[in-house]
């Protein structure tokens, strides 16, 4: 699985992220449980690019979420706490896209586990905008969206995946200049790595690498 870059269960690790922090409790136990899932998947991308010198770092990122998980059930309804955990969230989701996107360029030849990569980055791309949207709004001052004064993770991650896809339902909507400018990243993000980094690997499929 190593040698052949299996990213399938990279990915699997993903969705599982995805779902649970779509569907569980906006809860301390929760958030602090995705700060340990993110670890592990970080952790398991790593494994899976290949590199014999990075369990010392494996184990140092686990050991780090830990801490950063009882913290965050600790400090209970904190929201700088809160907010610190979520920049920390987005830091091991920013790494495990780094993570797989070298390794899906070290590969000889593009492939299915290439595509499965790249599907993983993508989604990883709408769940980092997720805990950006989260810290700033724990960290900041002012309510995040016009609609509503209590936002919640999975209103978040709803608002992330809308804009990343560029739906533009116009249900919630940013409430002051960071927000709205993220926003604008996010929905160029998602457009374009679909429309340059998927598609060119799609059209090279099987071919070897020059």
């Amino acid at each position: 699985m190593r040698d052949a870059h299996r990213y399938a269960g990279v990915l699997g690790f993903v969705i599982v992220v995805f779902a649970f922090s779509a569907l569980a409790p906006t809860t301390s136990w929760a958030l602090s449980l995705i700060v340990v899932t993110q670890a592990l998947m970080l952790a398991l991308a790593m494994w899976t690019g290949g590199r014999a010198d990075v369990y010392r770092i494996e184990y140092l990122v686990i050991g780090v979420s830990l801490i950063v998980a009882v913290a965050g059930d600790v400090w209970d309804r904190n929201r700088s706490v809160y907010g610190g955990v979520s920049l920390y969230s987005g830091a091991l989701t920013l790494a495990t896209i780094v993570v797989i996107a070298l390794g899906v360029a070290r590969q000889e030849s593009v492939n299915s586990q290439s595509v499965t990569g790249a599907i993983g980055i993508y989604l990883l791309i709408g769940m980092f905008f997720v805990y950006v949207y989260g810290a700033s709004a724990y960290l900041g001052q002012s309510a995040f969206f016009v609609q509503t004064a209590s936002a919640s993770r999975p209103l978040f991650q709803y608002f992330s995946f809308v804009t990343l896809a560029t739906v533009g339902y116009g249900d919630y909507t940013a409430a002051h200049q960071l927000g709205r400018m993220l926003a604008i990243v996010e929905a160029l993000m998602g457009q374009l790595y679909l429309v340059t980094v998927l598609a060119i690997l799609v059209s090279q499929l099987g071919r070897p690498r020059r």
